[in-house]
């Protein structure tokens, strides 16, 4: 919005010109409806975000936008309503009554603050109530956020489980085609896992997992991250980052998030993937870790501290996948890795004890944690726990197993 200075007939208040041409209808519609008369409709601000951006902002607001919108949507649900009015203004409507919206809003503003800035400081909240509009013109009055009387709201999902299973069942975030190197289509969608600690079943983290499948819809055999071109391994990682972002605000769990070695030996593929983790500001009760996908006996040893170092500042802790072509022990030490991963994506419930053990055996020295993925049952569960195993993922719906590739 555009400020215009104070308001002849209201002293008091600040007007402002809307600048996004969509949102004078919709403001119009609240002012039909009474919400604004009833002192149900605020403005917040981002300027704050804006200012931590700096020079970033012009080519990163449309994620913001996009992560502010799903994150009101998750808050209000369908009780409630918001538009953009200008650069960094949105205009929030709550139903009930005035008190109950300031509350609210100023929640919300608290943890777009918190999400974006790692922080609450009242210094960068800005509100306003909105009071009257006319045209493409608005009155507001400035709240001070710290007289705004706080209330505890309903959550509009379930605590824990519940929650890492929605974001599984969710569909695919996106849907891509490629042409591989070798001639073949390559069509790429996101599934999502539930993880588990295997000791007490409560849920820690949302698995993000490529689907792979070549143009006859059958899973595309070898490591297809290699068969890309560097063009189409960028938009990978992006489509993996901007998927992790948006889990990440949506979820109430941590993230445990795919990142193949192969592709860090580009120095564009390691900035794009330092500047898509900066995204996913991973705190203490929302852990992520990072799984490197691809490591075996050909990985360097260089190649592999090197990608450690590079994500480690990033995450709780990175693992790497176990594979039949496994490197040597003082290698994955070396690196300092945190555990390992094992793949049992249709494996029967035999092949999971014989996989995790042969993964836990050979990965102790390595790291603490052992991740058993893929896993079809409360049975696979136990048994890869009595296998070695400290965290399990809950394997993909059937459509979408259907078509992956390791």
């Amino acid at each position: 919005m555009e400020h215009l200075g104070t308001s002849s007939e209201a002293p008091a208040h600040r007007t402002e010109r809307l600048t996004e041409a969509s949102a004078t209808g919709s403001l119009q519609q609240l002012v039909d409806s009474g919400q604004i008369e009833r002192g149900c409709v605020t403005v917040i601000g981002l300027d704050a975000i804006r200012a931590r951006l700096g020079a970033k902002w012009e080519s990163r607001r449309g994620w913001v936008y996009e992560t502010v919108e799903r994150h009101i949507h998750r808050r209000l649900g369908d009780s409630g309503f918001s538009v953009r009015l200008g650069e960094v203004d949105i205009a929030v409507c709550v139903g009930h009554d005035c008190d109950h919206a300031k509350a609210i809003s100023l929640n919300l503003l608290r943890e777009l603050l918190d999400f974006f800035l790692g922080s609450q400081r009242f210094e960068d909240m800005r509100i306003a109530s909105v009071i009257w509009v006319r045209g493409d013109q608005i009155g507001c009055a400035e709240l001070d956020p710290r007289k705004i009387e706080p209330i505890e709201e309903a959550r509009s999902f379930g605590a824990g489980a519940g929650k890492v299973e929605a974001a599984a069942a969710r569909p695919a975030w996106s849907v891509m085609s490629f042409s591989t190197g070798d001639g073949r289509r390559l069509d790429l969608d996101l599934g999502y896992e539930p993880v588990v600690n295997l000791r007490n079943r409560v849920p820690v983290a949302t698995r993000i997992r490529p689907l792979t499948k070549d143009g006859d819809g059958e899973a595309y055999p070898g490591r297809w991250i290699e068969k890309l071109a560097p063009a189409d391994q960028s938009a990978v990682i992006e489509a993996i980052g901007d998927a992790a972002a948006a889990l990440y605000v949506e979820g109430e769990v941590g993230l445990v998030i795919p990142c193949s070695i192969y592709t860090l030996a580009t120095a564009r593929n390691r900035a794009l993937v330092v500047e898509k983790m900066q995204a996913v500001e991973a705190r203490p009760a929302k852990p992520v870790v990072i799984e490197l996908t691809d490591v075996d006996q050909g990985t360097p040893q260089g190649r592999l501290l090197e990608a450690v170092s590079l994500l480690a500042p990033h995450c709780r802790t990175v693992i790497a996948r176990g594979s039949d072509a496994r490197p040597d022990v003082e290698v994955l030490r070396a690196a300092r890795l945190g555990g390992m991963s094992v793949d049992c994506t249709g494996f029967d419930l035999r092949d999971v004890a014989v996989k995790v053990a042969a993964v836990a055996n050979n990965g102790r020295p390595v790291g603490s944690l052992l991740f058993a993925f893929g896993l079809s049952s409360d049975t696979a569960c136990e048994i890869a726990a009595a296998a070695g195993a400290t965290h399990g993922g809950l394997g993909l719906a059937k459509e979408a197993a259907r078509g992956l590739a390791n």
